[in-house]
């Protein structure tokens, strides 16, 4: 068995990738978890993990520093980045420190298996000396965040189309991805130019229009049937994205 540590502030992020994954599967053992690059550092020191799953933003010690510490002090694991930041200089920096490879989150359980598993046989390639460098991958794989992120915000707007009759949260889109809401939030914006909430709000009047077409439907039933429990928050809203109530509509159409 091959030993593995996971160094993550969020502590979420921690749990997912350690029980989310049947590690022992693969041939490696999770010897320990650090909230920040000191507690790390302590953990490589004391355990002298094969591997380092490793986020680059983290209190007190952060990422980077934590690989310089660890080389400084003669420990040598295959350090893989976790990172959230889609900044590219962190991953140069990353590279010249000798890292095995560096992926941004949202990463997929299978990414990430995949990833481990090349470092597993690199590890058992070299036979007791250390690689120099990263994969040629790293690199590249920094190029494909924008895919992934694009990947992620289809899944949630098909959470939302499944639940948008229910009063959902931008939290509860964000879990059903596996993202910390404040993260969600943040890419959701960078890939559809609205915040979630303007989103949800305009696809439930979409829905609403469509509902208008049958004259039988009162205006508090399509209310209910979009999400609204409060047929006059519901009016003011579709006052809103259409100019008109949904009175005037109806009599407009």
């Amino acid at each position: 068995m091959y030993t593995m540590i996971v160094a993550d502030d969020e502590r979420w992020i921690r749990e997912r990738i350690i029980n989310s994954i049947n590690w022992e599967e693969i041939g490696v053992t999770v010897a320990g978890q650090a909230s920040d690059g000191e507690e790390a550092l302590e953990l490589c020191k004391s355990r002298r993990p094969d591997i380092v799953l490793t986020d680059i933003r983290m209190p007190a010690v952060s990422g980077l520093e934590f690989i310089m510490a660890i080389k400084e002090c003669g420990i040598n694991p295959k350090i893989i980045i976790i990172s959230g930041y889609n900044d590219f200089s962190y991953a140069q920096k990353a590279i010249k420190l000798g890292v095995f490879d560096y992926i941004l989150k949202p990463v997929e359980n299978s990414e990430m298996i995949e990833v481990v598993k090349k470092c597993i046989r690199q590890i058992e390639i070299e036979s007791g000396y250390i690689r120099l460098g990263p994969p040629p991958s790293a690199i590249e794989k920094n190029k494909s965040q924008s895919g992934r992120m694009k990947k992620m915000i289809e899944k949630a707007k098909g959470f939302i189309d499944e639940h948008y009759a229910n009063p959902i949260t931008q939290r509860d889109v964000a879990e059903s991805i596996t993202l910390n809401t404040s993260y969600f939030s943040k890419i959701f914006r960078e890939e559809t130019g609205e915040s979630f909430t303007h989103y949800l709000a305009r696809y439930r009047i979409g829905k609403a229009v469509e509902l208008m077409q049958d004259p039988t439907l009162k205006v508090y039933e399509i209310a209910g049937r979009v999400g609204y429990d409060n047929v006059q928050y519901f009016i003011k809203i579709f006052r809103q994205y259409t100019g008109l109530s949904p009175n005037q509509y109806r009599d407009r159409n």
